[in-house]
Order: C-alpha cells, then structure tokens, then sequence
C-alpha cells in the first residue's frame, strides 16, 4: 500500500468516537459519574487498520507512568505531558482528562497504534460524548512513500466522499517534527446527529504515519482550534 485510503481516515475517526461513546462497563474496573466507558466492537479491517474487540473504561486523568510538568513559557493552565516509554511530550490544558496507557492498548492493534488521547470532561453535546479530544495515532506504512503523494491519494478520497462537506482545507505546515500536513474537513458519520469537524496534523516519521486527529462541533470550531494547533505544534520527540 503506498498510501493511506479514504476508508483508513474514516475507520480511525468511527474507532475513536465509538470508544466513547458506550455506557457499559466491566465491574473490575473503577469509573466515576463524569467518567464515559468504552466499548471498542470488532470490526473488518480496511487498508492498513483494524480494531481489537475488547472493552475498557476511562481512567482517571493522571498516569502513573507519565510526568505532567508546568512550563513558564507556556499559557496559564497548561503543562507539558511527557510520555518517557513512548519518548515524546506535548503541551495539554491541565483541566483535560487523558486515558491511561491500558486503555490506549485496548484501543490498539497490530496495524494501528493509539498513544495518546485527551479530552475535555466538559465539552459534551448532542453529537459527540465529547466535542473537544485529541489523540495521536500511529499507522504503519507496508510500502514507501512521500507525504506528497500520501496527501493527494487522501486529497482525492475526500473529495469524492459523499459523507465529507466541500471544500476540504489541505495544506503544508511545519511542526518541531519538520514537514506535516495540515488536514481539515466536515464529516457527516453514521449515528450521529449532526456534523463533526476534523482537523487532522500528520507526517511521516521512518515507516509510519503519524496521525493527530481532533474532532469538535461546528459551533464549537472557534474555542477549540487554538487549542488543537497549540498541541500539534508542541509535540516533540524526546531524542
């Protein structure tokens, strides 16, 4: 495969949203009121992604084996979450939740891995369990490719989904990682009741594709973006 379908981007975002949006949980493990569960289904895989079925929980927001450290140079209410076994750190609103490692595991495969995953507890809405979350997501690449000709496979995927509102908002950008792509689009998906916009950060490092999805509601675009960008543009590899 020498790029990245339609269908992949479309799998990863139903992936995240179904995770969070179902109410059952397992007795084993601890949930508060403000906490949603978690119920990943099995599901066909397409291209280069599959899901596990299993179930899990949201997790308190704290990890025990991460840091969350605040930074001068950052804004008011926000520090910085180093992952030390992943080896990269990120700028997050210190009101955001994440989950733990163990569900991010759950919510992982042999052909995509998720490594991070914030939310804010207090963006619920009609639409989504969630209208503010940002998670990274990685893809393994079964062939080489470039980040150009990735960009224009999935450039005209999406504008000839007939789920997905035109125009779609691709352009070059660059994070502390170097070169990246900017991806930005309206998407109507099953069960929902209304749009969802995604702003999508990737780049490719070595053999895979690094994937910063963000979801909100329209009306909610103006809040969120800022945050979004001030997220993607802090990553940064650890060494």
């Amino acid at each position: 495969m020498n790029n990245m379908t339609r269908a992949t981007f479309v799998f990863l975002i139903l992936i995240l949203l179904v995770t969070i949006s179902c109410r059952k949980q397992p007795a084993t493990i601890p949930q508060t009121a403000d906490e949603p569960a978690i119920s990943s289904q099995p599901i066909n895989s397409q291209d280069s992604s599959t899901e596990k079925s299993t179930t899990a929980t949201f997790a308190p927001p704290v990890q025990p084996d991460s840091v969350e450290t605040p930074v001068s140079q950052l804004e008011p209410g926000w520090s910085i979450y180093r992952d030390e076994d992943a080896g990269f750190e990120i700028a997050k609103p210190d009101s955001w939740s994440l989950i733990k490692k163990e569900q991010l595991r759950l919510m992982s495969s042999a052909e995509h891995k998720c490594i991070y995953y914030t939310y804010d507890p207090l963006s619920k809405s009609e639409v989504l369990p969630y209208a503010g979350s940002f998670s990274i997501m990685i893809v393994p690449l079964k062939t080489e490719t470039t980040l150009s000709a990735w960009t224009e496979q999935n450039r005209r995927d999406l504008e000839t989904d007939p789920t997905v509102s035109q125009p779609v908002s691709i352009k070059q950008i660059e994070l502390l990682t170097g070169e990246a792509v900017e991806i930005i689009y309206t998407c109507r998906l099953p069960n929902r009741t209304g749009p969802v916009v995604f702003r999508q950060y990737c780049f490719i490092k070595g053999k895979e594709i690094y994937m910063f999805t963000s979801e909100t509601v329209p009306e909610r675009v103006d809040k969120y973006s800022p945050v979004y960008q001030m997220m993607a543009e802090s990553f940064r590899f650890l060494q």
